[in-house]
């Protein structure tokens, strides 16, 4: 079985959102390219889910891996079965367990 990732819907926002915002500050190249990085980061996620760093200090099972100046939140599915992307944030938010309800 291949991995699979599944994106929350907050997560397909944020990625959106990021889109936008490197559009406006950077064109539209370099928005493809950061959000094809995050993606292909997410496929190697999937095949390899405790790459990530656990954060328990904000959800039970929640995982981070940084893709500057981004960071992605997920959790592993059943084991071989992939990840659930829950958030993709920049890393110096200030982040809280509020954003992973």
């Amino acid at each position: 079985m291949t991995p699979r990732v599944q994106f929350r819907q907050a997560a397909e926002d944020d990625l959106e959102a990021i889109w936008n915002y490197v559009v406006q500050s950077a064109g539209r190249d370099k928005a493809d390219t950061l959000v094809r990085s995050l993606y292909d980061t997410t496929v190697l996620l999937a095949e390899q889910p405790l790459m990530g760093r656990a954060r328990e200090d904000l959800r039970r099972d929640l995982r981070s891996f940084v893709v500057r100046p981004y960071v992605i939140y997920y959790e592993a599915l059943d084991e071989r079965a992939g990840i659930a992307v829950v958030r993709i944030m920049r890393g110096e938010r200030d982040v809280t367990p509020f954003y992973f309800r």
